[in-house]
């Protein structure tokens, strides 16, 4: 008897705070109405701000290719390391950094730059099976793995490449609607077959 009183105030209790905070459970006819989220105004961009965000790219950039870069692209660490960590450490490089590069020189319209960090990522981390997500230099490794992320970006950079540096250049990289198609249906294994199709495609 104890509990199921127990019970029956902590049901009245429950019921009046959903009450109060005007939760209540919704009758079988109510409707919901959609709450509307507006964009907070931002203010307009100044030629000054631009001229500051211009600078700090250059300067990030020359800090990462005097020195976090290297003959196979992009270190992990500013550090050298033994690089026999299980995490990637030192001067390995990632399929990632290789993707991230690309898709910054579509960015800047640098068709050049782009090329041959297209042709870079494909001597470091080809593999039969598709791309390797790491590689060190050291031990001249490749991992036998693939990151599923990392080759959506390195495709998304050839995409961009295709649709952005040549616009106006005919024979230029496309992606064929069956290729993503097959993306969306086949996941990761579509990753593997789409890089396998693309690494030979030389940016015209």
């Amino acid at each position: 008897m104890k509990k199921f009183g127990t019970v029956m105030i902590s049901a009245v209790v429950l019921l009046g705070l959903l009450a109060a905070c005007g939760n209540m459970p919704l009758l079988s006819r109510q409707e919901v109405k959609p709450v509307e989220h507006k964009q907070p105004d931002r203010p307009p961009i100044d030629a000054a701000y631009k001229e500051r965000i211009k600078l700090y790219r250059e300067r990030t950039e020359r800090f990462v290719l005097s020195k976090l870069y290297g003959p196979d692209g992009v270190y992990t660490n500013y550090l050298d390391s033994s690089e026999t960590d299980t995490a990637a450490s030192g001067h390995e490089v990632l399929s990632e950094s290789a993707g991230l590069m690309m898709r910054y020189y579509v960015l800047m319209n640098r068709q050049e730059d782009f090329q041959a960090e297209w042709e870079r990522a494909k001597r470091v981390f080809e593999l039969p099976s598709g791309f390797s997500y790491r590689y060190s230099p050291k031990r001249d490794e490749k991992y036998t793995l693939n990151a599923a992320v990392d080759d959506l970006r390195i495709i998304r950079a050839l995409y961009e490449a295709g649709t952005g540096l040549h616009r106006n250049i005919p024979n230029s990289l496309t992606l064929t609607e069956s290729c993503s198609t097959a993306l969306i249906l086949k996941g990761t294994n579509c990753t593997i077959f789409t890089m396998r199709n693309i690494r030979s495609i030389t940016i015209l």
